[in-house]
C-alpha cells in the first residue's frame, strides 16, 4: 500500500490492516503524499475485481476520488492501483480491499447459550471497594467463565478460499479447527449495541 512517493488509502479504513472492507458502495480513494515531487501531473486510479477485469479508472489532478463507477458486488474482493505521473517518472502501487454486505440484509440467526442465573451483588459503598479485605476472597464465586459456542460441519471439497462472518453482543473470538481467526482484540470492538454491531 505504499511507494516511495505515496500512500494510498480506502475510505477511512486502517491502511495497516491485513484485511480492508467496506460496506459503502461508493468508496473514496485518498491519496498522501510523503516527498516533493516537482513537476507532478496527476494520478490515475483504476479499480479491477478479483480476475483482473478493469471495473472503473479515474484520472485526477487532486489527492482525492470518489467511485462512481457502477454498482459493486457484496462481499466480493478488488484491487485498486493508483499511478503517479510527473515529469520524467512514473510511480504506482496496489491496494486490496472487500466489499461488505452492501445492501444485502444478514441472514444468519442469533445463538446463545444457556445463561446460568444472575449473581445479586451486594451494595457496598465506592471508598470501601479499595480497602483491605473489601471483597472477601470471593472474586471466584462471582466471575464467570467465558461461554464456548460449536459448531461442527463437513464441506465436499476443500474450498480455495473462504471468508467467514461474525459478530455478537459482547467480546468473542472465532476459532476454526482449533486455530484462532485474526488477530482482533475485543471484537466486535466499537459497537453501539442497541442499534447495530460490527461485523469482523
Amino acid at each position: 500500500m505504499k511507494s516511495k512517493l505515496f500512500t494510498v488509502r480506502i475510505d477511512s479504513l486502517d491502511p495497516f490492516k491485513r484485511l480492508l472492507v467496506t460496506d459503502n458502495p461508493r468508496p473514496a480513494f485518498s491519496l498522501k503524499l510523503l516527498e516533493n515531487a516537482p513537476g507532478l501531473k496527476g494520478f490515475r486510479i483504476t479499480l479491477l475485481n478479483e480476475s483482473g477485469a478493469l471495473v472503473w479508472e479515474r484520472a485526477i489532478t487532486g489527492l482525492w476520488a470518489a467511485y462512481d463507477g457502477p454498482p459493486l458486488s457484496p462481499k466480493t474482493a478488488y484491487r485498486v492501483r493508483a499511478e503517479a505521473q510527473w515529469d520524467g517518472g512514473a510511480s504506482g502501487l496496489e491496494a486490496r480491499f472487500e466489499t461488505g454486505f452492501l445492501s444485502e440484509p444478514w441472514r444468519a440467526k442469533w445463538i446463545e447459550p444457556e445463561q446460568l442465573a444472575a449473581i445479586r451483588e451486594k451494595k457496598i459503598a465506592f471508598d470501601a471497594l479499595f480497602a483491605p479485605g473489601a471483597d472477601d476472597g470471593k472474586v471466584t464465586e462471582r466471575l464467570r467463565p467465558a461461554q464456548q459456542l460449536t459448531r461442527t460441519f463437513s464441506l465436499a471439497a476443500l474450498p480455495q478460499r473462504a471468508r467467514l462472518y461474525a459478530t455478537a453482543h459482547g467480546i468473542y473470538e472465532l476459532y476454526v479447527n482449533g486455530e484462532r481467526l485474526g488477530d482482533n482484540r475485543f471484537a466486535p470492538e466499537t459497537s453501539v449495541t442497541f442499534s447495530s454491531v460490527k461485523l469482523v
